[in-house]
């Protein structure tokens, strides 16, 4: 709670920070991040968010064949969904990036 205070009283620069003053704009500032944190844990706790291995492009189809789009650096946070497909090429996950990216990639690239 203490990290915050400094993000809510930027928002509402007539009180300070060690203010018990409680305004309408601090009350909807907290809601909306406790709703942002719950929503981010819930993912999280869905498995729904992976992390890239390695280096890898996306594909815009599931083949080794398909057109390539940007190479994600490694350590990039990725939503998956529960779009997978397994064919000769290999086993494929649909998934977004934070930047709203989608595509599909190897799932062995994939770390859960």
């Amino acid at each position: 709670m203490i990290a915050v205070s400094p993000l809510v009283w930027a928002e509402d620069a007539v009180s300070p920070p060690n203010s018990t003053k409680t305004t309408p704009a601090n009350t909807i500032n907290l809601a909306r991040l406790a709703a942002v944190l719950q929503a981010a844990t819930d993912r999280k706790q869905s498995g729904d968010e992976v992390i890239l291995k390695k280096d890898a492009y996306i594909h815009g189809r599931p083949t080794g064949e398909a057109t390539k789009g940007n190479v994600l650096p490694a350590g990039t946070v990725l939503r998956k969904s529960k779009r997978q497909i397994v064919n000769a090429n290999g086993s494929w996950r649909h998934i977004e990036t934070r930047d709203g990216i989608n595509g599909w990639m190897y799932e062995l690239d994939l770390d859960p």
